[in-house]
């Protein structure tokens, strides 16, 4: 219309006036389109964000103990800082799979109107460079692929250096960590791969634009009778410009996709892995009255996986109100097995487990927050001054926290870097005895203590008159000390043979107040054989 308007030679001003006005418009409304779409989808990008992000956090607190081996952290750093990232930046490219295809038609079917047969050569030259780019389309999938393997073993080393990095300078060992620059180089490698492939895409999509428009008015000067004027050239070119940014949109979609793609499926691997069940605790959150058990465990079997074996079998375990459980056993018979058994980490094959109560555990490696003393020790819980007090003297803590320059308000820093192997531990036990559960599950917790300093800790927190009495229940490696001797011996009320449980009884421990239950786990000729003994007194 506006070279028509040009062209004639009395035109009337008013419809100028028109034309400059529509096109004024027309240009007002496309940039207010197109900012309300890109508003619209980074809305739907960050919400997705969000949701995935937090579907990921919600899937590591679920997994299984067998998951979270073939899980590193590394791996889940890189699934929230990469891979979610990726999938939700191709929320603003969907739209360019499709409407670059229908911009494409429209300027091939208008220039069928306007060269006549011309134009298929037009359709010619793209269709001839397609083949060339899903082949570049596989290419680069394989590599994407290829960098997030190489990107996932670096970050779980460099994780791995730097939670150690104080052990790998004390002893020198910088040189044998170095394999993570030839872990970057195979990343980059196939990075750069990536990159050159996606410019060899590119190019083949602005070269198409440029051969479209030379083969066109070639063929259509040689070989139309009409020849080309002015009018039908720039209404060519305008709509090859047309077809030059549809395809100038098409590769970034299609890289962004391919990346995406990629993502979604190791997020999808991801989210599939095994998940701890429920249901295999049956709990309770009110304790249990006098008199009656806290724990029972009847003819259950545990494995760390549902695909791996059975490592507890036939599990008969009644603990009552009021009692101690120790568990001994050499290394590796299954006393931590039992302990996360009873948390719901292992998959239970069959039988019932029971708890009744709220549960505090203390597992063999401390696990602190990077916050202050009092923040770890009360976890979330309301402040209580007299019972921290308490705690923290039976814990052996409180010589510890006057020598802090903050008191209880000292920053632990990062893992507990400023805390010994023996605060980490007792630091541990003061919070799961700041819950003041009806259950407390204790793995080997005076191990990384001294001797005099676990005595202290056996006789203030969990010895006769410790913390823990009353409606308490601990439960978990015995302590060596002159309260409790390791011994068992009696007759056997229940024996099922080197695999299966009895249950011993031995005579009365020294401190007639306190009630004691043993459980004793040993191997003999390769087998596992799990013994339980009672001592009342």
């Amino acid at each position: 219309l506006f070279l028509e308007f040009i062209g004639d030679p009395k035109p009337p001003a008013w419809k100028g006036y028109l034309l400059a006005v529509l096109m004024f418009l027309s240009a007002c409304l496309q940039t207010l389109f197109e900012q309300q779409n890109m508003y619209r989808l980074k809305v739907l990008q960050m919400r997705l964000r969000s949701a995935i992000t937090g579907l990921v956090y919600r899937k590591v607190l679920a997994l299984s103990s067998g998951s979270r081996k073939a899980s590193a952290v590394g791996d889940v750093v890189n699934l929230v800082s990469v891979d979610v990232q990726r999938l939700t930046e191709s929320i603003l490219y969907l739209n360019g799979l499709w409407l670059p295809l229908v911009w494409i038609v429209v300027c091939f079917v208008y220039l069928w109107q306007l060269l006549g047969p011309s134009a298929l050569t037009a359709i010619a030259v793209f269709l001839s460079l397609l083949p060339l780019n899903f082949f570049i389309t596989k290419k680069r999938n394989h590599h994407q692929e290829e960098q997030m393997r190489q990107k996932d073993s670096r970050a779980r080393l460099t994780s791995s250096i730097l939670r150690n990095s104080k052990t790998i300078k004390f002893h020198g060992w910088e040189g044998a960590f170095l394999r993570v620059l030839g872990i970057r180089g195979q990343e980059l490698g196939a990075l750069r791969t990536s990159g050159l492939l996606f410019s060899v895409s590119l190019v083949s999509f602005k070269v198409s634009t440029f051969l479209v428009a030379l083969v066109v008015f070639a063929v259509h000067t040689l070989v139309a009778e009409n020849a080309m004027d002015a009018e039908k050239a720039f209404v060519t070119l305008t709509v090859l410009n047309i077809l030059n940014k549809a395809q100038a949109f098409l590769p970034f979609s299609i890289h962004s996709l391919v990346q995406a793609r990629v993502s979604f499926d190791r997020l999808v691997t991801f989210l599939c892995l095994e998940e701890v069940d429920p249901g295999a605790v049956d709990s309770s959150s009110s304790g249990s009255t006098a008199g009656k058990d806290c724990i029972t465990i009847h003819s259950a079997t545990f494995a760390w996986s549902q695909e791996s074996p059975p490592c507890l079998h036939r599990i008969n375990l009644t603990v009552p109100q009021g009692c101690l459980l120790a568990v001994v056993g050499p290394v590796g018979a299954g006393k931590s097995s039992l302990l996360s058994a009873l948390l719901g980490e292992l998959s239970k094959v069959e039988g019932f487990v029971s708890i009744e109560g709220a549960v505090a555990y203390v597992p063999q490696e401390a696990w602190v927050q990077n916050t202050s003393v009092v923040e770890n020790v009360c976890f979330g819980q309301e402040l209580d001054p007299p019972w921290l007090e308490r705690v923290l003297e039976a814990c052996a803590l409180q010589p510890d926290v006057d020598s802090f320059p903050e008191g209880v308000h000292t920053s632990i820093g990062e893992q507990g870097m400023n805390l010994s192997g023996g605060q980490k531990q007792r630091l541990s036990l003061a919070r799961a005895v700041y819950r003041k559960a009806a259950v407390y599950l204790l793995d080997d917790p005076l191990a990384a203590l001294d001797a005099h300093v676990g005595q202290h800790v056996f006789n203030q927190v969990i010895g006769p008159g410790g913390l823990l009495q009353g409606t308490k229940q601990n439960l978990g490696p015995a302590p060596r000390t002159p309260e409790a001797p390791l011994q068992a011996g009696g007759p056997s009320l229940d024996a099922r043979g080197p695999s299966s449980q009895s249950l011993r009884r031995t005579v009365p421990l020294q401190k007639p107040r306190q009630r004691f239950l043993w459980m004793t786990l040993t191997g003999q000729d390769g087998q596992q054989e799990r013994t339980a003994s009672n001592t009342a007194g």
